[in-house]
C-alpha cells in the first residue's frame, strides 16, 4: 500500500472515494437525459448537465467547494498526448469560451481520466 501511495501521491482510499463516487455521478447522467450516443456506444452529456446547472451552481457558497474548484480551475491537471509516439502530460488550458461549471467538469474528468487510465503520478 505504501508503494501505491508513492506513485498517487495522496492516500489510495482518496483515490478510491474519489472513482466510486464519479462512477455513480456518470451512471446517473447516462441513466437520464444526459445520455448520449447511438448503439455503438453511450456517453454521459457532461456538458450538457454543466451548461444546465451553471445558474444554480454558480451560487454555490459553500467554502471547501469553492475552494476545490477554484483549485481545479487555477492547476488544472495535465493531460496525457502522443508526441512522436511517446505519452506524455500536456498542460490544459481552460477554454475561456466556456461556462465555468462545464470548464470545471471537463477538469474533474482529467483527473478521472488520468487516474484509471493514465500514469499514476
Amino acid at each position: 500500500m505504501d508503494d501505491l501511495y508513492r506513485q498517487l501521491e495522496m492516500p489510495p482510499e482518496l483515490a478510491m472515494e474519489f472513482m466510486a463516487t464519479f462512477s455513480r455521478a456518470e451512471h446517473a447522467l447516462k441513466s437520464t437525459a444526459y445520455a448520449q450516443g447511438n448503439e455503438k456506444g453511450v456517453v454521459a452529456a457532461w456538458d450538457n448537465f454543466a451548461n444546465e446547472i451553471h445558474k444554480e451552481f454558480s451560487h454555490i457558497t459553500d467554502a471547501s467547494i469553492i475552494e476545490a474548484a477554484n483549485f481545479l480551475l487555477e492547476s488544472p491537471p495535465r493531460k496525457q498526448v502522443l508526441r512522436d509516439g511517446k505519452v506524455e502530460f500536456n498542460e490544459q488550458t481552460i477554454d475561456q469560451d466556456q461556462k465555468r461549471t462545464q470548464q470545471l467538469f471537463l477538469m474533474i474528468r482529467t483527473v478521472r481520466n488520468n487516474l484509471f487510465h493514465g500514469g499514476k503520478y
